[in-house]
């Protein structure tokens, strides 16, 4: 089947997004198991019910794996996967997981270290510190997603500092950062918003 774009979206309309929520359970060496849910809406539903349309149900694990979860989840092995509404052309396709994840957390100087999943890496539209020329946004770079986690942490770990909370929207970014405490539940909660089109050279440093 043809490569999916997860992440992506279009002009088309902001009912092109993808929504990531899920279940945690982090382990001690990084590890994790992972309940998930995922809802592709817009274009982006109708790309990837045609993909998954097309793929026999044996071979649909191996597909989600290798081409939704490869680059946020490496080495992550889907355990058990539903897909309970291909056929409602009418609604936005969900995936329900269980993934198993070797390294969701990098462990270092007996910490870990998390990173925020699904969210894509955005670092690469910035890398110059100003431009003369417009940075020109493709349909394959923008970003339209949602990222709702409930993470449990290790026995006896602790939080290593204040989970600051954040919103911003200017210059094409739109970023709302809102991660709390909900007892000993770690609660991740982001969304970023990045349109397809071109950030002008004097808007630049704002972007």
């Amino acid at each position: 089947p043809p490569p999916l774009e997860p992440g992506t979206t279009s002009t088309a309309g902001a009912e092109s997004r993808i929504d990531h929520r899920g279940e945690v359970e982090l382990h001690a060496d990084g590890s994790a198991t992972l309940r998930l849910e995922q809802h592709y809406d817009g274009r982006y539903a109708v790309q990837l019910r045609s993909v998954l349309a097309n793929v026999p149900t044996a071979r649909r694990q191996d597909v989600v794996e290798a081409q939704l979860l490869g680059l946020a989840l490496p080495g992550g092995r889907v355990t058990e996967l539903d897909i309970p509404n291909l056929d409602a052309l009418d609604e936005p396709v969900k995936l329900s997981m269980t993934i198993e994840v070797p390294n969701l957390a990098r462990v270092a100087a007996g910490e870990l270290v998390l990173e925020v999943p699904f969210l894509g890496s955005i670092a690469r539209l910035v890398q110059l510190p100003s431009r003369e020329t417009p940075l020109y946004i493709s349909e394959r770079m923008a970003t339209r997603t949602r990222v709702d986690l409930r993470v449990t942490l290790p026995a006896g770990a602790e939080l290593g500092g204040p989970l600051p909370q954040a919103k911003s929207s200017e210059a094409l970014v739109s970023v709302t950062v809102r991660d709390r405490t909900e007892g000993s539940v770690l609660r991740l909660e982001r969304e970023i918003e990045i349109p397809a089109g071109r950030v002008q050279p004097d808007a630049y440093p704002a972007f």
